[in-house]
């Protein structure tokens, strides 16, 4: 027998779990993606059937929107980092940069 959800058991819980996902997600728009991030998480993975589906998209859904907090938050530092190497100006390239000190080099 197969375990996946079928696509009606996942719209059953469609506005529940929108709901659930917009209080997580901040906005509309990552809600609309973790939402469909779950549904694909529900297809490609195992699910339980003798047990209820929503504890175990609420997981699902908590798990998504914390990896892209995460994601978002290190491509923001990414990001912030960048933007102060260009307002430091071009680096020469012939000189070691300052931020990796020269291990083995001639010493001064």
């Amino acid at each position: 027998m197969d375990d996946t959800p079928t696509a009606e058991q996942l719209l059953a819980d469609a506005a529940w779990l929108k709901r659930l996902v917009v209080t997580l997600a901040g906005n509309e728009i990552d809600a609309d993606d973790l939402v469909q991030e779950s549904w694909l998480a529900a297809w490609r993975r195992k699910v339980d059937p003798t047990r209820p589906l929503r504890p175990w998209l609420s997981k699902v859904v908590r798990d998504l929107a914390g990896m892209k907090r995460r994601s978002d938050h290190r491509r923001t530092s990414r990001e912030a980092e960048a933007a102060g190497d260009e307002q430091c100006g071009p680096q020469d390239t012939r000189t070691p940069s300052r931020r990796w000190p020269m291990k083995h080099g001639p010493e001064l």
